[in-house]
Formats: structure tokens, sequence, C-alpha cells
């Protein structure tokens, strides 16, 4: 059998508190401190408790303010996700933008049709691409406008 008593100082504030902690090992020394009328059935007690349910009350009681607290930190948690996102992302294409435009100007021009075709697909299809970026980056900046 393993008894324990000890203490335990907790700090509130500028106040010290003394709790005295005592450890058991059976239901008959846990009835020495608490009455059976008062414990639930899982620890030989008769006491109806339903957890799910007396979180459900508290809910009602305490629920609306702090949903509403919590969804408002939410809000601003993915704002503020949502700016990290949208700066990173921007400058990201602004140096692929560069690197393109690079790219473009020193592209040598080929002779013939079929390879004027081919580079005009290609180009047409990273164009393509950047203006989805760009749009992509437009939208988060209209919602982030709401943030």
């Amino acid at each position: 059998m393993f008894f324990c008593v000890s203490y335990i100082e907790v700090v509130s504030g500028s106040t010290v508190k003394l709790f005295q902690v005592v450890l058991i090992s059976t239901l008959d020394e846990l009835y020495t401190y608490v009455q059976p009328t008062q414990l639930p059935p899982e620890f030989g007690g008769c006491f109806d408790y339903d957890h799910r349910c007396w979180m459900k009350n508290r809910m009602v009681s305490t629920g609306p303010l702090l949903v509403e607290l919590i969804l408002q930190k939410i809000e601003l948690v993915i704002c503020f996700q949502l700016m990290e996102d949208f700066a990173d992302q921007a400058v990201s294409l602004i140096e692929s933008l560069e690197v393109y435009g690079v790219e473009l100007s020193e592209t040598e021009l080929p002779n013939d049709v079929s390879s004027t075709e081919t580079l005009i697909q290609v180009q047409e299809s990273k164009t393509l691409s950047f203006k989805v970026k760009f749009y992509v980056q437009y939208n988060i900046f209209r919602l982030l406008h709401f943030c």
C-alpha cells in the first residue's frame, strides 16, 4: 500500500497558499476524505454525474461569449497567416517575373516558322502561368481587405 502526505505551495499573485496532497491506493482510503455520495459510480459512489451534460450546461452559460472570443482570435490568426503568405508569395512572384523578363529580353528569335511557333507557345504558357499566379495573389489581397 502506498500512502503519502505532502504539502504543496501555490503562488497566486502575491499570496502563497499551502495545499495538502494525499496519495491513496484504495477506495476505503478515498472514503476517509470524500463521502461516497459525492463520488460517481466509477469510484464506488452514487453521485450521478454526466460530464457531457455538465459541459453543455457550461457552454450555455458561458458559451456564446467564449465562442465569440475564440472565433475572433482564430480570425486574427488566419488574417496574420494570410498576410504573411501573401507577402511571401508576392515577393516570389515579383522575383519570378523579373527573371522571366530577363529571359524574354535575352531570347534569340528563331529564323524559321516552326521554331517561332514553338517559342510563342512556350512563352504563352509561361505568361498564362504568371497571370494565374497574379490572379490568385489579387484574390488573396481582396480577402485581406476584410481582415
